[in-house]
C-alpha cells in the first residue's frame, strides 16, 4: 500500500472547503487526539498511528487524514488494514461541522481504490444499525450487509451491521 502522494492525492472543492487527503504520519497523533480521539491518551493515540504506519511498510494497512489546505488542521481520519480474509475500514471520523461535503465518501473510495491495487481481497466496514447516514452512504457506494452482531459498547448493547465490497 505505497500511494505516491502525487499522484493518489485527492484534491476537491466543495462548500468552499479545500482539502488534500494524505498518509498519515505518527505526528498526527496530537491533533487526531485532541479532535476527535478525546477518549484516548496521547500515548494510545501514538500507539495507534505507529502501528498503522507499520501495517504500511507491510502492505497490510494506511491511515489517511484530510487535510484542510490553508491551515492544515484535519479535517477527517480513516484507515484500511488487512484481517486475513478481508480488508477493513475503520476509525473513519470526520469533523462533524463540516460532514456531508464528501470528505467520508473520498476517504472511503480513496482507501478502496489504494487496496484494489494492491489485492482483490474484499473490504469491509462495520456499522452500527442505529447509524442511519453512514449505513446510506456505505450502500451507496456499493457495499451490501452480509452479517450483524450484538456488541457491546459504550451505550450498551447495540447491533453492529458489517458491509462487504466485493473488488
Amino acid at each position: 500500500m505505497n500511494p505516491d502522494s502525487n499522484t493518489d492525492s485527492i484534491r476537491l472543492q466543495q462548500a468552499n472547503l479545500a482539502y488534500t487527503i494524505r498518509q498519515v504520519q505518527v505526528t498526527d497523533a496530537t491533533a487526531l487526539q485532541h479532535n476527535f480521539w478525546i477518549d484516548r491518551s496521547f500515548e494510545n493515540s501514538r500507539s495507534h498511528l505507529q502501528r498503522v504506519v507499520h501495517a504500511h511498510h507491510h502492505q497490510r494497512g494506511l491511515g489517511i487524514v484530510a487535510e484542510h489546505n490553508t491551515n492544515q488542521a484535519l479535517l477527517a481520519y480513516g484507515q484500511i488494514m488487512y484481517l486475513g480474509r478481508c480488508f477493513e475500514i475503520g476509525d473513519l471520523i470526520v469533523d462533524e461541522a463540516i460532514r456531508s461535503h464528501g470528505i467520508g465518501t473520498a476517504i472511503i473510495q480513496h482507501l478502496a481504490e489504494v487496496t484494489r491495487k494492491i489485492s482483490n481481497l474484499p473490504i469491509e466496514i462495520g456499522v452500527t444499525s442505529s447509524n442511519i447516514r453512514a449505513l446510506a452512504l456505505y450502500q451507496r457506494l456499493g457495499f451490501e450487509i452480509r452479517y450483524q452482531r450484538q456488541l457491546q459498547l459504550d451505550n450498551g448493547e447495540e447491533t453492529i451491521l458489517y458491509l462487504l465490497y466485493v473488488n
